[in-house]
């Protein structure tokens, strides 16, 4: 806010100068100055464009450097919809439509408002249900931690030669989860009882990290629109950083509940300097106070 208060006062200030200027000056002088701004402006805007993206930076081991802060990159502000007199707001490319039903077969490889997950048969009245009672019955409403996928992105990345770090500000309080990345062995970081966030462990496919997400208890959801899942959910999540931008793509596999792999749609981070601050604790208060799911949004 003050730097831009700051931006905008000397915005102010620029103005009153170029207003106070002699109103004599001549037509020939008048001229020169635009073509000379004229070509300022055309040449900043060539080497704006055919300036090179910055390089990916590497650690001294020669892996990508994801090290820093990152902020989602979302599509654009939410888009309100009017069915039947109902007004619903979803954001393009990330939000489902909290009316729609979920059915056998549908593609879930496109990044629409109907990217959900493809349900077996028995389960589809399950999950209709909790999609209608969802402002009851969605843990992230009770402020339980949102879990993986649906924690999604983190906002910061601390990164070491043995174990990377992923640090978020949620909606439900901050959380962060510990990634081994040094090939030691995947029994060492398995814990006995499920939890939220489940178990990570990393490995390098050329320049991407994936990190391999098991152990999750069934406590959380996918998404919205009581999108549930077993203690068989298995995530991987793929991080490729690309100069100033960090590429984060995830795969949800439930064999249980599923037919098939539910592929999420692929969010690309900026690289930030602003601070991330710690998210304050969860308490539910607005839960009795719901009467319709018009602004049940997922922002993650």
């Amino acid at each position: 806010m003050k730097f831009r208060v700051l931006r905008d006062s000397l915005m102010l200030s620029v103005a009153v100068v170029l207003w106070l200027v002699p109103t004599h000056v001549g037509a020939q002088q008048q001229a020169k100055a635009g073509k000379a701004a004229s070509y300022s402006k055309a040449t900043s805007a060539t080497a704006k464009s055919e300036a090179a993206p910055n390089p990916t930076p590497h650690t001294a081991d020669g892996r990508p450097d994801f090290d820093g802060i990152w902020y989602h990159s979302e599509p654009g502000p939410p888009v309100e919809l009017r069915k039947g007199g109902t007004v619903v707001y979803q954001f393009p490319g990330i939000e489902q439509d909290p009316t729609a039903k979920i059915e056998v077969g549908t593609d879930h490889t496109s990044p629409a408002k109907n990217n959900m997950p493809a349900y077996k048969a028995e389960y589809l009245a399950k999950v209709n249900e909790l999609n209608a009672t969802q402002l009851k019955t969605d843990p992230a409403w009770a402020c339980y931690p949102p879990g993986v996928p649906r924690i999604g992105p983190p906002h910061q990345i601390v990164q070491g030669s043995k174990e990377i770090v992923f640090l978020y500000a949620d909606l439900n309080g901050s959380f962060y989860r510990v990634v081994p990345i040094d090939g030691r062995p995947r029994e060492s970081v398995h814990r006995i009882d499920r939890s939220y966030l489940g178990d990570s462990y990393g490995h390098w496919e050329g320049e991407t990290l994936v990190v391999d997400v098991d152990n999750l208890n069934d406590d959380t959801w996918l998404s919205d629109n009581g999108l549930f899942h077993s203690t068989s959910l298995h995530v991987t999540e793929r991080f490729t950083r690309k100069g100033d931008n960090l590429i984060y793509e995830a795969i949800a596999d439930d064999p249980k509940v599923l037919t098939k792999p539910w592929v999420l749609p692929t969010r690309t981070l900026a690289l930030s300097q602003e601070p991330v601050f710690e998210a304050p604790p969860c308490i539910e208060q607005d839960g009795a106070h719901l009467t319709s799911t018009e602004h049940h949004d997922n922002v993650r």
